[in-house]
């Protein structure tokens, strides 16, 4: 049964306290990860960023790109 999206269950696990790990051979293929629109959220965060760069660029006065002399 698939699980809609953001949801999830308890995870088959292996071992116990700091060994605790995936039991792999339990798990159904509905358990996962989906990396598919990874790039994507990468890509407009990039974008963003470089928007918000640009932008900063554009506010800064002359007096702030000054540096005071130094004796």
């Amino acid at each position: 049964m698939k699980k809609p999206p953001g949801t999830s269950g308890l995870m088959p696990v292996k071992g116990s306290g700091c060994g605790i790990r995936p039991n792999i051979e339990e798990m159904e293929d509905s358990e996962g990860f989906d990396f598919s629109a990874a790039s994507d959220l990468l890509q407009k965060n990039d974008d963003e960023d470089q928007l918000e760069d640009s932008s900063n660029d554009r506010n800064t006065t002359i007096a702030d790109k000054k540096t005071p002399p130094t004796e």
